[in-house]
């Protein structure tokens, strides 16, 4: 066998490897592209409205709920379903609305006349909301922490208002996280996220017809470790907030908290007057804002990652911004990401954009959709 020869075999068996394995030697990175989520079999957008959208930490799966009737043969009547992104396969392991999902989505928490976490490996489910205070209804919208040992959600009471509780599965406990309210003051609290470690918790704490004069909320974050609350929404200046904070979500890690606020003390110079999204660094209590117009804030596990809302003529693109490269990426025209929405390459969002199924969409109402980032 000459040289020429043995050269065109090697190269041949080359090629014949890469084919086996689905790889090229010049494959390219995949491009940032939008997956459908609440589709049919045949690809097309379902029938009813899907929201409430997130993704395992993993990125692999894609929890929602959906009044569509035509997503899943066998669920007529919508309810949770979950997607698996790896095979496309969808399953419909509850009824409900509101789900979180463990960082491999295996647990799956939803509220359905109460608070329920189903283990989606055994099929096994158990009550969130045990263990309240009397006088204390069902609880509702858990968010997990990433192996599910712990989860925080609202209950409510006629004589209380609605609190933040913290579930610990393995001590089989229920903590009050955010304070009873003085009864003087019409309160409460509630769009609470823990961290992994179960130490920190961050919530939004409401104030009806207080002292300014009309309703407003805070931010606060209760350190389970210390007993410490601490208020976010803080003035740089010392001067007493004037406006209103809502809707915060904390890393995984516990070291970064985003919220949006109309406040125009948190940092220095801030003079559009307008709503902004603040990141808020646990490490050095600083709180930084997002240039620009800016609402629902969620936050990516490492704290790395922010989506936001944003405000361009008479449009609310989505963007998400890198804070370790301080850069921006346009996820879509317009769409939503919730708390536990964002993982390292992926975010699940909803969007009423009917263009963004290139099969069909005339529902007319919001879908699911997944970024792919990378």
């Amino acid at each position: 066998m000459n040289a020429r020869t043995r050269t065109a075999l090697a190269a041949a068996l080359v090629a014949a490897a890469l084919a086996a394995t689905g790889a090229t030697a010049t494959a390219a990175p995949a491009l940032p592209r939008t997956e459908a989520v609440s589709v049919t079999p045949a690809g097309k957008a379902g029938d009813g409205a899907s929201t409430g959208a997130v993704i395992s930490r993993d990125g692999r799966h894609v929890a929602f709920s959906s009044t569509a009737t035509d997503l899943l043969p066998g669920a007529p009547h919508g309810g949770i379903f979950v997607r698996d992104l790896r095979t496309g396969k969808l399953t419909h392991p509850a009824d409900g609305t509101d789900p979180s999902l463990s960082k491999d989505g295996r647990f799956l928490a939803y509220t359905d006349a109460g608070l329920h976490l189903l283990d989606r490996r055994t099929g096994r489910t158990e009550r969130l909301d045990t263990g309240l205070p009397a006088g204390f209804g069902p609880g509702g919208h858990a968010y997990l922490s990433g192996t599910a040992r712990y989860a925080v959600f609202t209950a409510a009471s006629d004589a209380d208002g609605p609190a933040v509780f913290l579930r610990d599965r393995v001590q089989h406990t229920t903590e009050r996280i955010s304070p009873p309210k003085p009864t003087w003051e019409p309160r409460g609290a509630g769009h609470a996220t823990v961290s992994d470690d179960g130490r920190r918790v961050v919530y939004q704490y409401t104030y009806s017809n207080g002292p300014r004069g009309d309703d407003w909320s805070d931010i606060w974050l209760y350190d389970r470790s210390t007993g410490a609350r601490t208020q976010l929404d803080r003035s740089t200046d010392g001067s007493p907030a004037t406006r209103e904070s809502l809707n915060p979500a904390l890393s995984a890690d516990g070291r970064t908290v985003v919220f949006e606020s109309a406040d125009t003390h948190l940092v220095p110079d801030d003079t559009d007057n307008s709503w902004n999204v603040f990141v808020h660094h646990l490490a050095t209590g600083r709180n930084d804002r997002i240039q620009g117009y800016g609402r629902d804030a969620a936050v990516s596990a490492d704290g790395r990652y922010v989506t936001l809302t944003t405000h361009e003529g008479s449009a609310y693109p989505l963007y998400v911004r890198d804070l370790r490269h301080g850069t921006r990426a346009l996820v879509a025209t317009e769409g939503h990401v919730a708390p536990g929405g964002v993982s390292a390459r992926r975010i699940a969002f909803t969007s009423y954009d009917g263009t963004l199924d290139p099969r069909g969409d005339d529902n007319n109402e919001q879908d699911v959709f997944v970024r792919h980032l990378q």
